[in-house]
């Protein structure tokens, strides 16, 4: 779902970073599709930060570490997409952590079911078109 976020809220105006542990953002989606996304982030100055690890989630912040350097990223709105992995377990660890504030914590895309990403493009927008109805962007 990261790229789904990116591709809905750069062209918003939104100051969009995108952190990805591994070495290449989009790995292993298809090549029109990884075309399209990285003209989208380019066209929108997307700070696209590959070699990053997520090291903590604060309510206005998170705390990543590039390079041995940790660097806090200040957020209006965060977005934890961890991958193909199901029921990863830092998932409960943020509930967890979050339990006391006014945050809503979901578990979608891959993190529910591992399945073929035109499954997770839609997923990721039908969440986002949610949101917006609602009133949340």
């Amino acid at each position: 779902m990261g790229l789904d976020v990116v591709e809905y809220f750069a062209p918003r105006g939104a100051d969009v970073s995108i952190v990805e542990m591994m070495p290449v953002i989009g790995n292993g989606i298809d090549p029109v599709s990884k075309v399209d996304i990285n003209t989208l982030m380019n066209k929108y100055n997307v700070k696209q930060m590959p070699n990053t690890a997520l090291k903590e989630v604060r309510p206005d912040n998170f705390l990543v570490e590039v390079d041995g350097e940790q660097k806090e990223l200040p957020f209006d709105y965060g977005f934890v997409c961890l991958g193909m992995k199901a029921e990863h377990p830092v998932l409960q660890q943020i509930r967890e952590a979050f339990e006391e504030d006014d945050v809503e914590i979901m578990n979608i895309g891959d993190s529910v079911r591992a399945r073929r990403i035109i499954e997770g493009t839609e997923e990721g927008r039908n969440i986002l078109n949610t949101l917006e109805k609602r009133g949340y962007l």
